[in-house]
């Protein structure tokens, strides 16, 4: 089933991203439009989404402490805090 070297969360998450492109174009035509408001629901999951992106770069920064890549992970962290921080400002 699983190759050596995958896990289940990593399975799990390719699924995922797979099921989400598929479905967003289809979805964003049915969507109503209030949604898309100013601090409207859509605006308040992407700051969610976001912030679990800064979390979870700073894990894998944690976990990945020696490795080649270590410190694009903390990158990472700091270009979703400043996409978060460019979405606030628009305001």
């Amino acid at each position: 089933m699983l190759k050596e070297g995958n896990s289940m969360p990593e399975l799990a998450l390719k699924i995922g991203i797979v099921v989400y492109f598929l479905l967003i174009v289809p979805v964003a035509f049915v969507m109503p439009e209030h949604l898309a408001w100013e601090n409207g629901p859509l605006e308040i999951l992407q700051n969610i989404v976001l912030f679990c992106d800064v979390v979870l770069c700073l894990v894998l920064f944690r976990k990945t402490a020696g490795q080649k890549f270590h410190l694009i992970w903390l990158s990472g962290a700091g270009y979703f805090l400043l996409v978060n921080c460019k979405m606030n400002l628009n305001r």
